[in-house]
């Protein structure tokens, strides 16, 4: 597991910029946006858009970003 939070966040197709996305266009909740929370879960104002990863994301990229979840069980 990394030594840091990872952000589903960057590789999700919903993400936009500046941290905002389709789920939050005001801001992305700090508990999402530093890793720390499975956005694949619902979360309140989330308007039932949840995580997606975007095509160009590797195999081994997108595994090693959810396994940490499955690996600390953050839900």
């Amino acid at each position: 597991m990394p030594p840091y939070p990872v952000s589903m966040c960057l590789v999700c197709i919903h993400y936009r910029k500046a941290q905002r996305c389709e789920a939050f266009p005001t801001r992305i909740p700090q508990r999402i946006l530093t890793g720390r929370f499975d956005h694949r879960k619902r979360h309140d104002g989330d308007c039932g858009i949840r995580f997606q990863a975007r095509d160009d994301v590797s195999q081994a990229e997108l595994e090693g970003i959810l396994g940490t979840f499955d690996e600390k069980a953050v839900f």
